[in-house]
């Protein structure tokens, strides 16, 4: 395997400590229940079938002005954001195969990313997801886009970070300091205006996808990837532009809304989004633990689909998001110690966004060059 050949590279296998801490959470609870949890369930399908029909209902309702538009943003912000993580949560649970219909898991993931902003999700799950339960943001970034082979996503999530950090694994040098601050207030400011113009730019990026006939800047990629990206393209585009014809425009607003409320600085969800991955620089290498779970009680439960149980997932790909918690409760001792990790404090929150972890236990990535491929 070319990974394992370049150690330079950054390749961690950090996932040795989920490894060794789903041994002990299996000898604890047994085989016999972790097997019962991981069969496969429909509860997640009909939670975000109604949910996503909750979103959808009030995006209409707002395009044809039945609501008023300025109650726009606060509705989005709880009804908007919760449809997109719903969204979210279902994709990564077909991604894993871990619930019902399983023939038709494909079809399902086209389903369930409409109606969004854009085709990322999809392809995240589709294509990169599965190597985060491998390496979590390894450092490999050359030939993220133009290689046949499927990549870890996250190398691309851990290179923008190290990015804003300064701490660039690219020849250019970083961004402006102005980008992250320490003032916590201007960088949510900051971040959210940035995530809502990389919103925005998505459902552009897919025409422009249609038109070239190739999926971005991915030109390598198989034929087969490149159909099945444009397929989404095109019936994601489609499906906001039958949206804004039986509505108005406010409906696509709506939903767009919603996307960059659920992942900004200012939303609940930020305490999993921003803390899910993230180790302190003194705490890199194969012994660190990669993964937390935030503890908030049962609202962030019912807010993130029980993703927030996070340390529990990468312990247990297998298992759905409906059973998480079960698995928490009947294991808690292995999940709540003071030898495992995990966010249960706004300070902790607060502490993670203030000073911008490096991401999965990887730490800095490089940059891979010819030289090291010869080598290896």
């Amino acid at each position: 395997d070319e990974k394992e050949k370049i150690p330079e590279a950054g390749w961690i296998k950090v996932n040795d400590w989920h490894h060794k801490h789903r041994d002990a959470v299996t000898k604890f609870v047994g085989r016999e229940k972790i097997s019962e949890l991981a069969q496969p369930d429909w509860v997640p399908l009909a939670v975000a079938a109604a949910v996503q029909g909750l979103g959808v209902v009030t995006a209409i309702l707002y395009g044809r002005h039945v609501l008023p538009f300025w109650s726009m943003f606060p509705v989005a912000y709880v009804i908007g954001a919760w449809t997109f993580i719903s969204r979210f949560n279902v994709l990564h649970d077909l991604c894993h195969a871990s619930i019902q219909f399983r023939p038709w898991r494909k079809t399902l993931m086209r389903i369930f990313d409409l109606p969004s902003i854009g085709t990322m999700n999809y392809l995240y799950y589709t294509y990169f997801h599965r190597e985060h339960h491998h390496h979590l943001g390894n450092g490999h970034l050359e030939g993220f886009f133009d290689s046949e082979r499927d990549f870890d996503g996250d190398v691309l999530f851990n290179g923008i970070i190290m990015l804003v950090r300064r701490d660039t694994p690219f020849e250019e040098p970083g961004l402006p300091p102005f980008i992250f601050s320490k003032n916590l207030v201007v960088n949510a400011v900051v971040t959210t205006a940035v995530l809502s113009m990389l919103i925005a730019l998505e459902p552009v990026l897919d025409l422009v996808n249609i038109f070239r006939g190739k999926y971005r800047q991915m030109n390598n990629r198989p034929r087969k990837f490149h159909e099945d990206m444009l397929l989404q393209c095109f019936i994601s585009t489609a499906s906001l532009a039958t949206l804004w014809a039986c509505s108005s425009w406010r409906a696509v607003f709506f939903l767009y809304l919603g996307q960059v409320l659920g992942k900004c600085t200012f939303h609940p969800a930020h305490a999993f989004w921003s803390s899910t991955h993230g180790t302190p620089e003194d705490e890199q290498g194969s012994s660190c633990q990669p993964t937390r779970s935030s503890y908030f009680g049962l609202p962030f439960d019912v807010l993130m689909f029980n993703l927030n149980y996070h340390t529990e997932h990468h312990d247990f790909p297998e298992i759905p998001s409906s059973r998480l918690k079960e698995l928490h409760d009947l294991a808690k001792p292995l999940y709540i110690n003071k030898n495992v990790k995990y966010v249960d404090s706004i300070s902790t929150v607060l502490a993670t966004i203030e000073n911008l972890p490096i991401y999965g236990c990887q730490g800095k990535p490089t940059r891979v060059t010819s030289e090291m491929k010869k080598a290896a």
